[in-house]
C-alpha cells in the first residue's frame, strides 16, 4: 500500500519541479517548501502502448522539465509495464538515475 502514495508523492515533487513549487502546493492543498527545480532530476519512464496516459503527456512533462532530466521509452510497454523485460528496462532506468545523482 505505500508504493502508490510514493508514486503520487513522486510525481508531486517531479511537477513542482516543472510547473514550480508554489503551483503544486496550491493545487495539492498542502503546505510547506517543495523541492526546486536544480534539487530534483526528472526521470519519466513512459510506455508506448499506455493505453491510460497518452505519449504525448510524457513528452510534454519533459519537454517542460528543467535539466537534468532524462527520458525512457519503453516500446511495447502499458501502463503498468506489465512484462517483466519492460519492467526490468524501467528498474535500470531508475537504478542508473540514482546511481548519477546521489
Amino acid at each position: 500500500r505505500g508504493f502508490p502514495q510514493l508514486a503520487v508523492e513522486s510525481a508531486v515533487a517531479s511537477a513542482s519541479c516543472v510547473v514550480g513549487a508554489d503551483a503544486v502546493t496550491a493545487a495539492s492543498g498542502g503546505a510547506g517548501a517543495a523541492p526546486t527545480a536544480d534539487a530534483c532530476p526528472l526521470l519519466v519512464i513512459h510506455g508506448s502502448d499506455d493505453q491510460h496516459v497518452p505519449l504525448a503527456h510524457g513528452k510534454a512533462l519533459f519537454a517542460a522539465a528543467a535539466e537534468p532530466k532524462r527520458f525512457v521509452l519503453v516500446e511495447g510497454g502499458n501502463h503498468l509495464l506489465s512484462s517483466t523485460r519492460h519492467f526490468r528496462k524501467a528498474a535500470r532506468a531508475i537504478t542508473d538515475m540514482i546511481k548519477e545523482f546521489t
